[in-house]
């Protein structure tokens, strides 16, 4: 091994040996000293470079710092608490249609801290809440501007205590925000009657009432409701209080007079136990009286007298079983502050007819007048006593400026009610007068003391009515005094078909932009908006279909915000739906005798004559009875179109 191994260094250093070159030989040379300026370049340099290096050293300390300090806040903020979420902010606000809010239609926006960063989509929670039960529930989504609608469903009934409760929550859950508001109830009205309008002590009292939705008039609302029966002095009536539940909206009963009952007017009233509807009354007389034999009325054909004046007044008779009063004696007896003034005998016409004819004296203490009419058919008599309606010294005048105002400068329409000083309605005619007594329009009421009249104020003028019929009224009733810059509206009729719109003129000295809007029982049917002309402006305002009944008709400036009412008028449209009612069968076969049982059949239609289901109200009572009831009382039908939505139904009796 040892002589291998020497072998291998002598080869080893023979390559060696063999890899050296032999360099070619050359002179050294030798560099000559830098210049001064060469040094100073140099010198410059040097610094230069050291500056930089200088620079860069810094820069990365800098940058190390930095990063050193982010990395130890990024651990620091890893320890901390997440911070908490924005708080979420709910806004409502009532939808409106420019001049009015809508019933129960609601409009919400939720947003993050300053309002300006929407929460989307944010959920939001419905309750319907009344003494503390949920009605009803529901949850909607916001849009991407965080606003969503809500309208509670009309099919609700919503007792006067009901709430909607709001919650909004935000899209991961985090924080949330809670509102509440009332709400507007649902509305129904009641029609009220009973069997007869007169009873005697111990006799039953059958009473009936029908609850309807007031705008649809249907009668899918069932309410609680409490009957009781009060006696003259308004006491309650011992054991004639009843609670219970309308169904399909009827309600009913019965209640027995004691038979120690007191005489005088009676009133039977129906209350809504949660308030849906007011208080609903009919009155009645309980007295002790003879079943007339006759149906006797008295009819005067004007509703005031007065000293001088021409009394006339329509006499009709019937058998209470049925047929006129043909051919028999009448003996008329009128009477003025107790002493007789006419007194005249005549017969009935072949239907059982006769008019009365007499003159009041002309002067006249009290006004206390009667007119009795007595009718004998050979075998029996009775008699009819009716007031006469006398006016003396003073009229009380209500006028009303067609659209609210009397405006200056245009023509107006003016309605007016004349009263007596007991309220009853007188007939009056007169002059309208300013203040220089210059005439300026002739009035006359066409019945019931209602009238109206044209004409077209002067600015800073005043008016008074001077009445000279009857003659000896001394007070001189004063208009209103006229306003500048609104419209005059004029509506003309104000009775519409149940399929036309709403055709009116308003009247104004410039041109105007306005919306008009027509409310039916508390719910818009129609809106439009018009530009006024100078002058008379004629309009047609759609309506809804199926609407009938008061409507109120409003007409609002938009150049304000909101829109400014300027004059409003309620109008009637006639409603098409119908029912009617048909008996069945041959007549001769309703023929029974007292005692008997009697079977009747009923049909029922609508307006195409149309079979139809129908709650049925049916009363067997004796038809001269009823003629007993000396108060013009509306129909079912009248009071829920019409005297339902005025404030005093008594003073459009035969309108």
């Amino acid at each position: 091994v040892a002589l291998a191994w020497a072998e291998v260094l002598k080869l080893t250093g023979r390559f060696a040996e063999a890899a050296k070159l032999q360099g070619v030989p050359h002179a050294k040379r030798v560099q000559p000293p830098p210049t001064q300026e060469e040094l100073k370049a140099h010198a410059e340099a040097t610094a230069r470079r050291a500056v930089r290096w200088r620079l860069v050293r810094r820069l990365t300390a800098a940058i190390a710092i930095v990063l050193m300090c982010g990395f130890i806040g990024l651990r620091f903020a890893r320890r901390l608490p997440n911070s908490p979420p924005l708080p979420l902010r709910l806004q409502a606000s009532s939808v409106s249609d420019g001049v009015r809010s809508k019933p129960n239609q609601f409009q919400f926006t939720v947003s993050r801290g300053d309002r300006r960063v929407f929460a989307t989509p944010a959920m939001l929670r419905f309750e319907v809440q009344a003494s503390n039960a949920t009605l009803h529930r529901q949850n909607v989504n916001t849009d991407q501007a965080g606003k969503a609608a809500f309208t509670v469903p009309a099919s609700l009934k919503l007792p006067k205590d009901s709430r909607l409760h709001v919650m909004a929550v935000a899209p991961d859950g985090s924080t949330s925000a809670y509102t509440t508001f009332p709400l507007e109830p649902t509305r129904c009205l009641t029609y009220l009657t009973v069997d007869r309008p007169q009873y005697r002590p111990g006799e039953t009292i059958l009473f009936r009432s029908l609850t309807l939705e007031r705008h649809s008039l249907r009668a899918d609302v069932d309410v609680p409701i409490h009957f009781e029966l009060r006696d003259p002095s308004g006491a309650a009536v011992p054991n004639a209080q009843r609670d219970g539940v309308t169904q399909r909206g009827v309600g009913n009963g019965a209640f027995q007079l004691p038979a120690s009952a007191t005489g005088g007017e009676y009133t039977l009233v129906a209350r809504s136990l949660d308030n849906f509807f007011p208080e609903e009354q009919r009155k009645f007389q309980v007295q002790q009286y003879r079943v007339p034999r006759f149906k006797k009325q008295i009819e005067f054909k004007r509703r005031s007298h007065g000293p001088g004046d021409l009394v006339e007044a329509d006499f009709s008779a019937s058998r209470a079983e049925g047929g006129p009063l043909a051919k028999a004696k009448v003996r008329i007896t009128a009477t003025v502050d107790g002493r007789e003034v006419a007194k005249q005998e005549t017969l009935t016409s072949e239907v059982g007819t006769c008019i009365v004819s007499f003159r009041l004296p002309e002067h006249i203490a009290d006004g206390d007048g009667q007119l009795a009419v007595s009718i004998d058919d050979g075998g029996t008599q009775e008699t009819q006593v009716k007031t006469i309606p006398i006016q003396l010294g003073r009229v009380n005048v209500d006028f009303y400026p067609e659209g609210g105002p009397l405006v200056a400068g245009l023509e107006n329409r003016v309605y007016f009610a004349a009263k007596s000083t007991l309220g009853k309605p007188i007939h009056v005619a007169g002059q309208i007068l300013d203040q220089q007594g210059r005439e300026v329009a002739r009035v006359e009421t066409v019945r019931d003391g209602l009238g109206s009249f044209r004409f077209t104020p002067t600015r800073g003028e005043r008016y008074v009515l001077k009445v000279v019929q009857p003659v000896d009224v001394t007070n001189a009733p004063e208009l209103p005094a006229a306003v500048n810059g609104v419209p005059a509206l004029d509506t003309g009729r104000g009775v519409f078909a149940a399929d036309e719109p709403i055709s009116f003129k308003v009247r104004t000295e410039s041109a105007l932009p306005v919306l008009v809007q027509a409310t039916c029982r508390g719910v818009s049917v129609g809106e439009a908006k018009f530009t006024l002309g100078r002058g008379s402006t004629s309009l047609k305002l759609p309506i809804s279909a199926n609407v009938g009944g008061v409507i109120r008709l409003t007409v609002s400036n938009t150049l304000t915000t909101p829109a400014t009412p300027l004059v409003e008028r309620l109008v009637f449209r006639q409603h098409d739906a119908q029912v009617r009612v048909k008996l069945l069968g041959d007549a001769s076969q309703q023929q029974r005798s007292p005692g008997d049982p009697l079977r009747l059949t009923l049909q029922v239609t609508d307006e195409n004559d149309r079979p139809t289901p129908a709650v049925l109200g049916v009363a067997v009572v004796d038809d001269a009875a009823l003629s007993l009831d000396e108060h013009e009382r509306p129909a079912l039908r009248t009071h829920f179109l019409l005297t339902s939505e005025i404030n005093k139904p008594e003073d459009l009796e035969h309108a």
